[in-house]
This record gives C-alpha cells, structure tokens and sequence, in this order.
C-alpha cells in the first residue's frame, strides 16, 4: 500500500503524515510524476514486495518543472523524510539522488537508490556508507545491434534524446561528447535538444536524409517555442503518427499503439525489484556499506502489435519467442 502526497498541499500533508506514521513507514523519493510510466512502474513493485510496510512516496516532479525549481522541491522533500521519519529511504532516478544524497549521508537513515544513470565514481554516492542501489545502464548499442535481426538493411540510425539531467548521463559513455558514433555497422547520430520544433523539423527530414530508422529516447523535458511544457504523451504520439521510418524505443514506457514498435527495452518493474530486495537486506540487518550497487537486470524484449503490423515487420522466431507484446 501506498499513499500519494500532494504537492500542491505540501505543509498541511506532512503535518497529516507526521500525525499517521509509524514505526513500518518507508518512504519513496521519486524525481518524476505519477504519470510516468517508469515511476509508476518501480513504485507498485516496490510496495507489492514489501506489503508488511507502508509504502509513502514524494514526487519532486522535475520532468515537468523548470531545474530552477529543482532545490525547492528537494527542500519539500527533505521536509516530509522529517516528518514521517522512515525506517528506510528510497531514492528514485538521478535527481532526488543529486539534490538529497549529500543531506542523507549525514542521516541515520538507510538509503537505497533506483533508476541512476550517474556514475558513482564520478557524483562521490560511493563513499556514503548508509546509501546504496540500483545503477540503471540502458541498453543503447545492445538494442541499436539486435534491431538488426529484424531490420536487416538498417546501416543509419537517428536516435532522439531531451535535454535533461537523466539524457546527459545516459548518453555520456555511449556518445562520449561525439554526435556521430558508429555501433557495429551501423551509423548513429543524436539530437540532444528540449526545442519540440527541432524535433518535428529533424524526423520529417530523416528519410530523405538516408536514416533508415528513428529510436526515441527520453522525450519529457521538451517545451514550445514560447517555453511551455509540451506533454510527453503528445511527443510520442506526434512522433509515431509523423515518422517516416520504423520508430523504435530504448524504455518500455514508449512502446504501444500511437507509439513506438519496441525493441530490446528497460523497465521501471525490474529496477523496483531489483531495489526492493537490496531494501529487504537493509531492513534483515544487514548495513548498506555492506551491499554493493547493482546493474539493474538485463532488458526485455517489448513489443506492439500495432506497431510491428504498421510496419509490416514480422519478428524471427529467435526474438519473438522471447518477447512480450502489447495490445
């Protein structure tokens, strides 16, 4: 069970919070929203395998506010870890990591993270003896090369990305600061940009700029000319009706009707499990300093009907009796 805490009634829930908690409280920090597949994902399956507790969470929305904001929200945060007071923290995906790890470090509390893509060599996280996690690594060349089984003639790809805190590390050691990158034989170029316009203007030209697929990568930062925030689910939907090539995906989360074909995918499920069982270690006595991060588990073979069906494309054997289709 888990309960859902406005952030438009900051002040008034955690005083609600620090009335009700108890003793088997433990408390999510999440980065995003609860509209977002991936945390919604990690969430349920972190609070279906530790059902013994209450499950609390806080959303610091940062896909959808401007980063000015990021440190309020981080604040906001820190204000509920001290009312509810939980036995243990988790942390989900890159910024609640960045903006509350320092603070956590100087805690009591057991921390666990999920969803990072950083490095902790690079942020530092590894010396904190009271935190450890789950590293998210997704599967960029891994799915680039396996979409060759089904997509033999690909030899040019053009892979999507916003311009946000989780895109930048992700694509660090794949792209290694270069635009153009070579993945067996397979040319890849990336657009890292938050301008929607840019986007439009990139996939209507990618065909007849010899790409011969399109994969999206993240797609939550974008905003519009004037500024304002574009809805993620109008970026993917624009992107599946107005590709004209085959749109494949790197996260689950951008796969299905209106959306992309799939592909070799993370998900949000397997990195919520893979931190619920560090969690249950923590809470069985053992201590974080003794646990080691983790790569999450391999990806999943993911993909729509629709999709595959839109494209004529028909799955070997090899992949589809792996996989797992929606719709």
């Amino acid at each position: 069970m888990y309960r859902v805490i406005s952030t438009l009634l900051i002040v008034q829930v955690v005083f609600c919070i620090k009335s009700f908690a108890d003793k088997r409280d433990l408390l999510i920090i999440e980065s995003y929203h609860s509209g977002y597949k991936w945390s919604k994902d990690y969430v349920e399956t972190i609070s279906n395998n530790l059902s013994e507790f209450t499950v609390q969470h806080f959303q610091m929305d940062t896909k959808r506010l401007s980063p000015i904001m990021y440190p309020s929200r981080a604040d906001k945060a820190w204000k509920v870890i001290q009312a509810i007071d939980p036995l243990l923290i988790f942390l989900g995906d890159d910024n609640a990591l960045e903006y509350l790890s320092h603070r956590l470090s100087k805690t009591k509390y057991p921390v666990v993270y999920l969803g990072i893509n950083s490095n902790p060599r690079n942020t530092g996280i590894y010396k904190y003896k009271n935190i450890t996690g789950v590293l998210e690594r997704p599967l960029l060349k891994r799915s680039l090369l396996n979409a060759k089984n089904i997509y033999p003639r690909l030899t040019k790809a053009l892979i999507l990305f916003d311009d946000s805190t989780t895109s930048h590390h992700t694509i660090k050691d794949f792209f290694q600061n270069k635009p153009v990158q070579k993945i067996g034989n397979i040319d890849t170029h990336l657009l890292i940009s938050n301008n929607i316009e840019l986007w439009k203007k990139t996939v209507s030209a990618a065909k007849q700029n010899g790409y011969q697929a399109i994969w999206s990568g993240l797609y939550f930062t974008l905003h519009d000319k004037d500024g304002l925030h574009i809805k993620s689910s109008e970026v993917i939907n624009w992107l599946s009706t107005n590709t004209p090539l085959p749109l494949f995906a790197f996260w689950d989360f951008s796969v299905g009707k209106d959306k992309a074909i799939g592909g070799l995918v993370m998900t949000g499920k397997s990195q919520g499990l893979a931190a619920a069982k560090i969690a249950k270690k923590i809470l069985n006595g053992t201590k974080p300093e003794n646990i080691l991060p983790q790569i999450s588990p391999k990806g999943e073979f993911i993909y729509s009907k629709s999709q595959l069906a839109k494209w004529n494309i028909t799955l070997p054997d090899s992949i589809r009796q792996n996989t797992t289709f929606i719709e």
